[in-house]
């Protein structure tokens, strides 16, 4: 009766240490599931994050001076293409710094892309070159805004 209590202790004992080693399998890291736009963002920091956690790393990141319109903005490099994020305070700020951006673009045919979610955008550059705003629009979510002369 010993022997059997001593072997099902160490059955018992054994079950939890892989049970533990197994419950540790499934605390990695998670794949990041792309999101939908509607997500925010307290500052640009997260997007960064989350760009990277995408697979996109931004690179070079480096916090810019508050601009009239975003709360906070940055620039780093995705793939190699200058790239500047910005949080908004409201709808209304985003949809004021999109319209003066295109105002100042379009009249000069300057390419550009835009990726714009729920009080966050990212300047993710030429349409025409590059996938930056496709790819980031595939993982962030939002509206790809582009030029629309094209």
């Amino acid at each position: 009766m010993k022997r059997t209590f001593a072997a099902v202790a160490a059955i018992s004992s054994a079950a939890l240490i892989l049970g533990g080693c197994s419950s540790n399998d499934t605390a990695e890291e998670e794949t990041f599931k792309p999101k939908s736009g509607t997500q925010q963002y307290d500052s640009v920091q997260g997007i960064a994050d989350d760009l990277t956690a995408a697979g996109m790393p931004c690179e070079n990141f480096t916090i810019n001076e508050s601009t009239r319109y975003a709360t906070q903005s940055a620039t780093c490099e995705i793939a190699g293409t200058e790239t500047v994020l910005s949080v908004f305070t409201s709808d209304t700020d985003q949809a004021d710094n999109i319209k003066v951006f295109s105002t100042l673009m379009e009249p000069k045919k300057i390419e550009y892309g835009l990726v714009a979610g729920s009080k966050w955008m990212i300047n993710c550059g030429d349409t025409t070159i590059n996938d930056n705003c496709k790819n980031i629009k595939a993982q962030l979510g939002g509206r790809l805004i582009n030029p629309t002369y094209i």
